[in-house]
């Protein structure tokens, strides 16, 4: 092989090398709640309204400063809902 070849062969490896560092990783993470539980629930709800917060409209029903109230509260009892998790499984 010339020097181009050797070049890239071992840019694929490293690539490679670092991929599967990356699964390792992943496979070591735990899951905190279950896919069908209402903390997840109430997890997805909370990154949806998050995602969302973008396209608010201001003029239907409730402030700005209300709709941030409500996220916040959100957020809140979720965290309060993982740091609960968390606890029961230490």
């Amino acid at each position: 092989m010339d020097a181009f070849e050797s070049k890239r062969f071992a840019e694929t490896l490293k690539k490679e090398k670092g991929l599967r560092n990356e699964w390792k990783q992943h496979d070591k993470m735990k899951q905190v709640f279950d896919a069908d539980s209402a903390e997840m629930g109430r997890l997805c709800q909370a990154r949806d309204s998050l995602a969302a917060m973008d396209a608010v409209d201001i003029g239907r029903g409730s402030s700005r400063r209300q709709q941030l109230v409500q996220l916040r509260n959100e957020l809140r009892a979720t965290l309060k809902d993982v740091d609960a998790q968390l606890e029961s499984q230490a």
